[in-house]
């Protein structure tokens, strides 16, 4: 076995680049995506399951770095472990960069969230009105939240 061929079921150096390298596309790819649909224009996907989907998808190159990682120390000749080395790398950096992109997504999306409730609360101060709910459609994404239960009836039921 050449120390280009990892033992251990991972496949080839090689084999295991590529299936990164497909991997690190895709999930770029995805993450444009899920940026886009924070644009009220751009709806229809659920961004839930997409951001879902690329953390897995982060989580697993970063595994495939490591099994890399392991690998190129084995190869024979120093030109050739200089220079899976440096590819290994720049995966592992494109990863990282992803994953700081997806956190700075849900930290917006958090803020938006936050921002979105406040807003909620506001209103429900405003109208004398706190044990409304209030729906806010923002982006294309529903927040309903829930005010206070001060009031004891429902305007026009007479329930409470």
């Amino acid at each position: 076995m050449s120390a280009m061929e990892g033992g251990g079921g991972g496949g080839t150096l090689s084999e295991i680049y590529h299936s990164a390298k497909r991997l690190l596309l895709r999930t770029r790819d995805e993450l444009e995506k899920l940026e886009r649909l924070e644009y009220p224009a751009a709806s229809g996907m659920d961004s839930p399951d997409l951001s879902s989907s690329i953390k897995r998808d982060i989580i697993q190159i970063q595994s495939l770095c490591v099994e890399m990682d392991r690998l190129w120390r084995s190869v024979a000749a120093k030109s050739q472990r200089d220079l899976w080395k440096r590819k290994v790398e720049q995966i592992a950096e494109e990863a990282d960069s992803m994953k700081q992109s997806l956190d700075k997504y849900f930290l917006r999306n958090q803020k938006r969230m936050m921002e979105a409730k406040e807003r909620a609360d506001l209103v429900g101060r405003a109208n004398g009105d706190s044990a409304h709910i209030l729906r806010i459609f923002d982006g294309g994404t529903s927040y309903e939240f829930k005010g206070s239960p001060e009031e004891s009836t429902k305007e026009g039921t007479g329930c409470p």
